[in-house]
């Protein structure tokens, strides 16, 4: 039946597997033409690389699972700036200082400097609204906090629980005057809501989760109804059967002891508890070959609980070298001096799988940094490749012109300090040139007229300390009268009259391209800041054939985040330029750019979420160094790690697991190389206890 196959509804972690598992099904069927499955998505709620749990335009029921409407991220963010520094402005004797006979000295009008900085407000209005996640998706009510006892936690414990009413109080209020709900809560509500409707109608259609570790009481409980259905299934993705009874107690935490969450098992475990099942119960799809097989039992040795390491001794004495050997086989370690080496020999190792026919490669790392050098590095042979984990677009070409953009409009702001010092320095010649220099600028300039003109600016005018944008006649008169120095540079003396008449329009192109941001000398609020240098960028980019489309991925992440903050900037937030410049960091920071469209088809750079549910001929596991890969377990920014406890949290070292389980997935191809640097930001950096636990294991 043609028309079987649209019946059933697979639920993947995230959009690019359910993409990659369309293809593969397309590949299989071999037909030019078929109504595939309805492959849905399951994001990870704990994870900010997948916001949603359901994609809302292609799932149906969403629509009927709650009537609420969930609040825009951007929009909580903002609102919760507003709350922080309100709170900052309100909170007295936070900060006391000392005067010389010793005695505390409190003044009424000192700010909470944590708050005082509207853009250190908006990272840290991000940190709280991912508490307020956390405390949604582990079901944890706040009013557990008030139960917690001072007595056990530093007095200034108190200062902290004061912060927190902004989440316990403030924005539950905001929410119900609103009428929404913030967008975990929904997706709580869906994931609930699409289970109890399963058990109820029991469909005999296919449902089937793949590869999720169901990191969430909400998408477990939608798994276990999966599971509960006539034609339902759950994949797990990595299960071990290997790993003996007594290590396998140690990782659930039933042997009286706390559970291993650093073990490459905890979160499976967790979730076969969560579903009710236990391990026997759970049958292999397949067998693997001997030579994954040997590498498999290796890994599960070398990487079993810390109380059960004396399990090592006895599988040396049980294996002979012969078998370590081939269990390792396929396996190649780089120890590189520095990123850089680390860099250039990955890209070498992909570059070499474009000469076998077919043969498909993946870098697979946590370390942005690290990707973005073997990306610097392809381009030596003309390779594009995508990485899936993007870029911040403060780094990329389109946030870095932005940002010169803002510095340099402050710098020429007409203020009452520029008019009380005529002849300051109002624009520094260097940030001048950058911005000239940038390859988006334009000026209204074709493209050769332009570089032509920009020489002229440079050698002209900017070899000098004085570069005033506000008067051309009078920068022009400055320098023509330098020009005719004796000691003037030849190059500056060959520039004729239509030369400087040039640079007299440039310098006023580029000064009135900058009037909006320049303009704005005081306190205004966001939607006039955005809104401004989304005209500044206009101008500066314009050409006379009009070609200003957005083509690039970083232009179009500049374009949403203006318009993002102008369509939503409802606040009362108000900043002067030196404190929107910062804001503007913060957020071109936090902003991801994606990949680029015409990238090789058989290179890939995953970040760990991304390869759990891909493969390839080679996979490259790199960064394995400690604080990258296994990442070092991330400190709270409100609660420590007894609170945590005490409160029913996850601990910070979840995540050492979740990516231990990571590479142990991604040692499943049949060649690996793995990559360290010995030195990261030019201090020794440590092996990851990853590669550490299996050079231990396997001796010489």
């Amino acid at each position: 039946d043609p028309l079987a196959l649209s019946a059933a509804k697979i639920f993947v972690p995230t959009r690019r597997a359910a993409r990659a598992l369309s293809a593969e099904i397309a590949r299989q069927l071999g037909a030019d033409a078929a109504i595939l499955p309805q492959i849905l998505p399951l994001g990870s709620l704990a994870d900010a690389e997948e916001a949603s749990l359901f994609d809302p335009l292609s799932y149906a029921g969403v629509a009927a699972a709650t009537h609420h409407e969930a609040m825009p991220e951007l929009e909580r963010r903002l609102i919760l700036t507003d709350l922080i520094i309100r709170w900052g402005k309100q909170i007295r004797h936070a900060i006391c200082s000392v005067d010389g006979s010793g005695a505390l000295v409190q003044d009424d009008s000192e700010r909470f400097i944590v708050t005082s900085a509207p853009g250190q407000a908006f990272h840290m209005a991000g940190e709280l609204a991912g508490l307020i996640d956390e405390m949604i998706i582990e079901n944890v009510d706040w009013r557990a906090l008030q139960t917690l006892a001072p007595d056990n936690f530093d007095k200034y414990w108190s200062i902290t629980l004061e912060f927190l009413k902004i989440a316990m109080e403030h924005w539950p209020k905001h929410l119900a005057e609103t009428g929404r709900i913030d967008a975990a809560q929904r997706n709580v509500l869906l994931a609930e809501a699409e289970a109890e409707r399963l058990l109820q109608a029991r469909p005999a259609d296919p449902y089937i989760v793949a590869g999720s570790t169901g990191t969430n009481a909400a998408t477990a409980k939608l798994m276990a109804a999966i599971a509960q259905l006539p034609n339902g299934a759950v994949v797990l993705p990595g299960l071990d059967h290997t790993l003996d009874d007594q290590s396998w107690s140690m990782v659930t935490g039933t042997t009286g002891q706390s559970q291993a969450v650093g073990h490459p098992q905890a979160a499976l475990a967790r979730l076969l508890s969560r579903l009710g099942v236990t391990r026997e119960t759970v049958r292999p799809l397949t067998q693997v070959d001997e030579l994954l097989a040997g590498r498999m039992e290796f890994l599960t040795r070398a990487l079993l609980p810390p109380e059960a390491t004396s399990q090592w001794e006895t599988y040396r004495r049980n294996t002979s070298p012969g078998e370590i050997t081939a269990a390792l086989s396929g396996i190649t370690c780089v120890d590189a001096e520095n990123e850089h080496h680390e860099a250039q020999a990955i890209a070498v190792a992909m570059r070499e799988v474009l000469e076998h026919s077919g043969r498909t490669a993946a870098l697979i790392t946590p370390d942005r940094n690290l990707a973005r050098r073997v990306r610097s590095e392809l381009l030596r042979w003309d390779l594009i490749v995508d990485d899936s984990g993007g870029e911040t677009l403060r780094g990329q070409p389109a946030g870095i012109l932005a940002r010169l953009a803002i510095q340099l409009a402050q710098s020429i702001a007409t203020d009452g300090r520029a008019a009380a010092s005529p002849s300051r320095a109002l624009a520094d010649p260097v940030a001048v040139i950058a911005l000239l220099n940038h390859g988006d600028v334009r000026l209204g300039y074709d493209a050769t007229t332009f570089r032509r003109i920009r020489e002229h600016v440079e050698t002209g005018v900017l070899r000098g300390p004085v570069v005033d944008l506000r008067d051309s006649a009078a920068v022009i008169q400055i320098a023509r009268s330098q020009a005719q120095d004796h000691y003037a540079h030849p190059s500056k003396k060959r520039i004729d009259d239509a030369g400087w008449a040039d640079i007299a329009e440039c310098i006023d192109r580029l000064k009135n391209a900058l009037a909006p941001l320049a303009s704005l000398t005081k306190e205004h609020d966001l939607r006039s800041w955005f809104a401004a240098l989304g005209d500044s960028l206009f101008l500066l980019m314009q050409n006379p054939a009009d070609d200003t489309v957005l083509q690039r991925a970083d232009q179009e992440a500049l374009a949403d985040l203006i318009s993002d903050f102008i369509t939503t900037a409802e606040t009362d937030l108000r900043l002067n330029p030196v404190e929107f410049a910062a804001f503007y960091d913060t957020a071109s920071l936090e902003s991801q750019v994606r990949g680029p469209q015409n990238a090789h088809p058989r290179l890939k750079i995953l970040g760990l979420l991304e390869a759990r549910l891909l493969s390839a001929d080679v996979n490259i596991l790199a960064g394995l160094d400690e604080t990258i890969w296994p990442p070092a377990a991330r400190a709270d920014a409100f609660l420590n790690r007894p609170m945590r406890e005490e409160l029913g949290l996850s601990a910070p070292e979840r995540r050492i697991g979740q990516t231990a389980h990571d590479f142990v997935e991604a040692m499943g191809a049949s060649e690996v190389i793995l990559t360290r640097s010995r030195k990261r930001d030019g201090a020794p950096a440590i092996p990851s206890r990853l590669i550490q636990r299996m050079a231990a294991l396997a001796g010489e």
